[in-house]
């Protein structure tokens, strides 16, 4: 297969998918400010089907969350990890519709993982950068994997807008909508693992108010970042991570990563277990908390950025790292 530089896919795309859509952005790195009286949540399902009778695959429930009080106006939408569900990132998900968020956690195809079987082919740049897109959009750009336009993330997100927008009209969720389509520009997205590099990879596609990676970008070649990894229709100032020291995808992979992303310029890396809040101004988090299986042992230090099964809480239920969540979210 002949290797699709990503400037070239990434300008071909950008016409495809800006029809429509307001490119005009907010602040680079929207701060909300202090974090006042946390807002109940409500929480729900729907079926993906239930959205959209194409959608035929990945078929676990959308998770959404509404802030009851003061909403400031963004929509997260979390995309998790491989072969996870979109419920497996909740207490991150939660966390964020305290401070005002409407919270999606986005059921899409993630099974496999990509770099089970992107890292062993014979051309892994070109399998990472079409695979992430025709999960996507849907675009048939990939020899590596066959994702219809109404399995992508695209459809997908769309289509729940709009169920959302038609049957709960109350919760505000036709502001996030623009001629149906998803109004890029008040969405940030957030991810775990392969969740994180596909929201990055949106994030280079369109412009959008912010991409917070949890254990991700991992795409890497003998350590290196993949080729596709760099900033386009997003500025460089609105890529947030946090990873874990012990996580044997850190070092070099999710660390070239950042740096291809440009994110050494805003301060180094900083350890949020011995600082706090605003951690010098830093894009880069490295934490080495205990997973809370009490493990550094695989996959417990990858998952326990957002992943509930690993990711430590206190003796009242509340995650040790919502402080860091918060930074990465603006607040």
């Amino acid at each position: 297969m002949t290797y699709f530089h990503s400037t070239t896919l990434t300008a071909a795309l950008l016409v495809l998918v800006a029809c429509g859509q307001d490119q005009a952005g907010p602040s680079p790195q929207p701060e909300f400010g202090l974090v006042q009286a946390a807002n109940l949540v409500t929480t729900f399902s729907v079926a993906p089907a239930l959205t959209d009778p194409g959608i035929n695959t990945a078929l676990e429930d959308h998770i959404v969350h509404v802030p009851t009080g003061p909403r400031n106006g963004r929509l997260l939408v979390y995309l998790p990890s491989s072969r996870a569900p979109a419920s497996s990132g909740g207490r991150f998900q939660v966390e964020a519709a305290k401070l005002g968020y409407h919270v999606i956690g986005l059921s899409y195809p993630n099974n496999p993982g990509l770099v089970s079987f992107c890292g062993p082919s014979a051309d892994p740049n070109t399998c990472y950068e079409t695979t992430r897109i025709e999960v996507i959009t849907g675009e048939p750009v990939s020899d590596f994997v066959t994702i219809s336009v109404a399995n992508s993330i695209d459809n997908r997100l769309a289509k729940l807008l709009q169920w959302l927008a038609a049957n709960r009209p109350g919760e505000g969720w036709q502001s996030f909508l623009s001629q149906g389509a998803p109004k890029w520009r008040h969405i940030v997205v957030a991810g775990h693992s392969q969740g994180a590099g596909h929201a990055v990879m949106i994030a280079k596609l369109r412009l959008v108010s912010r991409v917070v990676m949890l254990s991700g970008v991992t795409d890497a070649i003998n350590g290196a970042a993949a080729a596709w990894v760099e900033v386009v229709a997003t500025p460089p100032d609105r890529f947030f991570g946090l990873v874990h020291l012990q996580d044997n995808q850190f070092r070099p992979g999710v660390l070239s990563n950042w740096t291809a992303l440009g994110m050494d310029v805003f301060g180094p890396a900083v350890a949020p277990d011995a600082s706090s809040p605003p951690y010098e101004g830093t894009h880069r988090l490295i934490t080495d908390i205990l997973p809370s299986n009490g493990s550094y042992v695989a996959p417990a230090p990858h998952g326990s950025t957002g992943v509930d099964l690993f990711t430590p809480i206190d003796a009242e239920g509340r995650p040790l790292l919502a402080p860091v969540w918060r930074y990465l979210l603006g607040y």
